[in-house]
């Protein structure tokens, strides 16, 4: 039998921090998405939020990915009992994090940190990119889905991974398979940012849930 994870007093105070960065993350992350959808009910509701942020307080979009990266590891470390497992995980999640930061203009890392072999591994082979972001998906998801006791907020958050999961194959897919063709259509853009927006939604409902889990009893 899986053996149950209690935190102690420390342990319950940064899985609140984690679950608090997330949601603020993941919630920033969402109506960036759902501006993106150009439904004018919601971006009339949406735009004004954002200007406000981008406005007054502009280090947030700075650091978005970056919060939410640490936030998601601050969980990760208050999910499992075992030392291997959280190592193993956190080092997955490091490794997709280069891997993002070596593909993107828009880095998570504070430094710059360029590993010139895995960027040489990352140019030969154009499936790598998608099946490192997969396993460190994965394994999140995994560890957040198995955890004993269930808890509602990591059940909904490892939900939430999955439907990432699924837009970042659709967001990759095509380049791998040669149909870069796909993504030039109002449909596919449509459907990738629908995902992103209803994946990071649910990530803020499940860290909602665990924020305020933290005056539980």
């Amino acid at each position: 039998m899986k053996e149950k994870v209690i935190n102690n007093a420390v342990g319950k105070l940064i899985r609140t921090i984690g679950f608090f960065v997330i949601f603020v993350s993941a919630a920033l992350l969402a109506l960036i998405y759902l501006k993106s959808l150009n439904v004018a009910a919601l971006n009339n509701q949406i735009i004004p939020v954002l200007d406000f942020i981008e406005r007054d307080i502009p280090f947030l979009f700075d650091y978005l990915l970056t919060f939410l990266v640490g936030g998601f590891i601050l969980l990760l470390w208050t999910q499992s009992n075992n030392y291997f497992t959280r190592i193993f995980v956190t080092l997955l999640a490091l490794v997709g994090v280069i891997t993002h930061d070596i593909i993107s203009t828009n880095n998570i890392l504070i430094i710059d940190l360029e590993i010139k072999f895995l960027n040489d591994l990352l140019v030969k082979y154009d499936w790598l990119t998608f099946a490192i972001f997969a396993g460190a998906m994965l394994s999140v998801y995994f560890l957040l889905g198995l955890k004993k006791p269930k808890r509602i907020s990591t059940n909904i958050i490892s939900s939430a991974l999955f439907i990432l999961l699924i837009a970042v194959v659709v967001q990759m897919l095509p380049g791998i398979i040669g149909l870069e063709s796909w993504t030039t259509g109002k449909v596919y853009g449509y459907i990738l940012n629908g995902l992103f927006s209803l994946g990071f939604v649910t990530v803020t409902v499940g860290s909602a849930f665990g924020t305020l889990g933290f005056f539980r009893s």
